[in-house]
Parts: C-alpha cells; sequence; structure tokens
C-alpha cells in the first residue's frame, strides 16, 4: 500500500474547516496516516470560527476586536488524541480576518510550528486563512471544493487566488472529483491526482447499539413514521429551504412522514426558528456515532444540493455515509454524481412537485436494498482510496526501491 515501504514522517494537516464533532475528509486522513505501520506522526489544525454577530456597527466592530485579539494572543498547544495513537491536535496563535494580514500572520505561525517540530510533509485543505510557507518540506494540496469558478461561492474571487497561489506553491495536487480536475487543467494546473471522498465502512455499516437506534425510533418516529433524514453540514448551497417547501407538499398525501434535519450550519440557523415543529425537527450539531445512527434510522436520505459550479464539483460525504447505512438517496442532479452513477442515489431535477413526487413514492412504495450495491460502496472505503494518498508520501528513492 505504499506506507509499509517508507519512513516515519510528521504530518501536518490543515482542514478545510476545523469540524472536530463531524466527518470530513481532512480528518479521515488523519485518523488513517496516524494508523498505517509507517507509523506517522499526525498533526491536526484547530481553530474557531468567527461567532455570528447581530447588532449595530460599533457592536459588531467591538466583537471582531475582541476575537483577534483572544485568536492572535493564544498559547500554542499540542493535544494528543484520545483514541488515535499517533494523532495530535494542535492549536496555534491565528487571526481570520481580514484576509492580507490574517494570511500573513498565520503563515508565519504555522512556519514556526513546522520548523520546531521537524514537519516532513504538509497536507492543506483550507481555501481561505491558512496559505502554507515555503519550506523544504513536501507539500500536498488538496482541492477540496470548487473556489476557482466564478460565483462558486459567496467571496470566490478571494478563494479563486488562495487556491491558485497554493497550487502553484504545491509539489503534488490532488482533488476530489473528476470536475476539479478539469477547472485546475484550465488554469494550467495538471497531474492531479483524483482521490475523492468515500467512507469508513467499518464505522458507518453499523449503529453504535440497537439500544441506542431503539431510543432514536421512540423519539422521532414513534408512531411508525416515514423518516427523511438530511445529515451534514448544512451551508449556504445545503438547499434546506427547498426541502422544507418539498416536505410540506409531500405531507398533504403521506401526513405519517418526518422530516429530520441533522447537523450545523448557517441554512440550519436560517431555518429552524420559522420551520421547527412537530413534523420537522432540527436536531443541531451531534457525534459522528450520532450522525451515523441517524444515517441508519432515516427511511430514506436526501441530498437537495443548489446547482453551482461549487456543488456540481463536490462529492458530498454523505452520499456514501448513506450508502453504507444501506440507505437510498434523493439528490441533486450534480454533475459528479451524474458522472459516478450511484446505484442507491436517485438523481431528481430540482423541482419541487418532482421531489415530492418522488418522496412519496418512496414512502408508499419501498424499496429493498440491494446486495450488489455494497459492492459500489465499499470502492469508496478510506483505506481503498487514501492508496492514492499513501503513494503521494513516498519519496522517489523510496518508490524505486519499493517491490
Amino acid at each position: 500500500m505504499g506506507t509499509g515501504h517508507r519512513q516515519p514522517q510528521k504530518i501536518l494537516i490543515v482542514p478545510h474547516q476545523p469540524h472536530r464533532g463531524i466527518r470530513v475528509r481532512a480528518l479521515e486522513i488523519a485518523r488513517y496516516l496516524a494508523q498505517q505501520p509507517a507509523r506517522d506522526q499526525v498533526y491536526v489544525l484547530t481553530w474557531e470560527l468567527a461567532q455570528a454577530v447581530s447588532g449595530g456597527v460599533f457592536a459588531k466592530t467591538a466583537t471582531r476586536l475582541s476575537e483577534m485579539i483572544r485568536f492572535s494572543s493564544a498559547q500554542e498547544s499540542i493535544t494528543p488524541d484520545p483514541d488515535t495513537p499517533n494523532l495530535f491536535w494542535v492549536r496555534l496563535p491565528y487571526l481570520l480576518a481580514p484576509n492580507g494580514l490574517c494570511q500573513w500572520f498565520n503563515q508565519q505561525q504555522i512556519g514556526r510550528f513546522m520548523a520546531h517540530q521537524q514537519v516532513d510533509t504538509v497536507i492543506n485543505a483550507n481555501a481561505y486563512h491558512f496559505p502554507i510557507p515555503k519550506t523544504t518540506a513536501r507539500y500536498i494540496y488538496d482541492v477540496v471544493d470548487d473556489h476557482l469558478s466564478p460565483e462558486s461561492g459567496p467571496h470566490w474571487k478571494a478563494t479563486r487566488a488562495f487556491t491558485l497561489s497554493e497550487c502553484r506553491k504545491a509539489d503534488r495536487i490532488m482533488a476530489i472529483s473528476h470536475g476539479l480536475q478539469a477547472v485546475l487543467a484550465q488554469e494550467g494546473i495538471r497531474d492531479v491526482v483524483r482521490v475523492p471522498n468515500g467512507v469508513d465502512m467499518a464505522t458507518c455499516a453499523a449503529v453504535s447499539s440497537e439500544t441506542a437506534l431503539a431510543s432514536l425510533k421512540a423519539t422521532y418516529a414513534p408512531n411508525g413514521e416515514f423518516l427523511i433524514a438530511y445529515v451534514g453540514n448544512h451551508g449556504w448551497w445545503s438547499g434546506t429551504e427547498f426541502l422544507l417547501r418539498v416536505f410540506e407538499k409531500m405531507r398533504e398525501q403521506v401526513p405519517n412522514s418526518r422530516l429530520l434535519i441533522v447537523g450545523p450550519g448557517e441554512d440550519v440557523d436560517r431555518c429552524r426558528e420559522k420551520h421547527q415543529g412537530d413534523h420537522v425537527v432540527f436536531t443541531g450539531p451531534v457525534s459522528p456515532q450520532e450522525a451515523t445512527d441517524f444515517f441508519h434510522l432515516g427511511d430514506i436520505g436526501v441530498l437537495p444540493f443548489s446547482l453551482c459550479p461549487f456543488t456540481h464539483h463536490a462529492l458530498p460525504l454523505k452520499i456514501m455515509e448513506y450508502g453504507a447505512a444501506k440507505k437510498r438517496v434523493v439528490s441533486s442532479p450534480l454533475h459528479e454524481l451524474e458522472a459516478l452513477n450511484f446505484p442507491h442515489v436517485d438523481l431528481t431535477p430540482l423541482q419541487e412537485h418532482l421531489w415530492a413526487e418522488t418522496l412519496i413514492d418512496y414512502a408508499k412504495n419501498p424499496q429493498a436494498w440491494k446486495a450488489e450495491w455494497d459492492k459500489a460502496i465499499a470502492a469508496y472505503n478510506w483505506p481503498v482510496l487514501l492508496q492514492g494518498l499513501s503513494r503521494l508520501l513516498i519519496d522517489e528513492d523510496e518508490k524505486e526501491s519499493a517491490p
């Protein structure tokens, strides 16, 4: 697999976002590498996100200044992960805004940490605030979202400039989708290794316990309701408002149904107060294992992402996680999902009546999981996918001597 033939390394991973409480790509990579025979020491950078601020200009400015002082004066810390040997959580002084100042400051802090810890390799998945300094360490830049295409997000101009800058200084580049490979090629960045998102089959294929699942059923489906589960981190692209409108139409014909929106995000914050009720439940943040139980709890999963370059070129983790739990999914027709053609995913145009009809049909005519679909999901098991990453960590002289 590559990692068995190389020397152990000190690896720093900078995630896309600092979500320790949910499964994200960077943390799956970190745990995978920490558990390999090479026995790497894996450091994962973590930080706090800026809080949402209401009120006038003075109140907002005061809060941002307070955050800047607190974040930039934070003490460096390295904390061992309690469950994974060789994995360490790192806190450094940092800034989050404005971009020019924060990028310079954060790069200085990362460079100092790398020199002190003698880091061999950096894997950076961040597209906002954490540029990597030029050092002798191997630099792998992980393009996890389309931050390059016009209108690919609310801050696409800044993230485009950051992403291109990091790509051009990196030694190796990997991306999660065919679409991202194509976008990078248009910018003259080739030889990009595709390492798609995956699933921890061993964890996601089973619930924490039958007792825990029974407790969730008693809470969320006490009368045998048909449960639609939308699990994940719900950002501006998540389509929550669309899904809520679809659900209202669906309940006209399937009144004994319930929508569970599991996890955090700005879309949740925007919709919770207006829509929380007997038939729509927002759970808020949950632990990774609780999230797995919710994948198993739902009768069907949904992915109503809005259609734009950011989502078309994505490969959402939850697609494989639903599959590992043997659940079918109704999804937006994202380009990458069209290309991969997962058998358990029903790609449905983003029209309310079509989604309502599809969900009503699933509720009234349940379709059994087909055993052959397990093979399609197993191909996206993280240990299988990350062999590609393992090869990127081997020096050329090691490749020549490996059997």
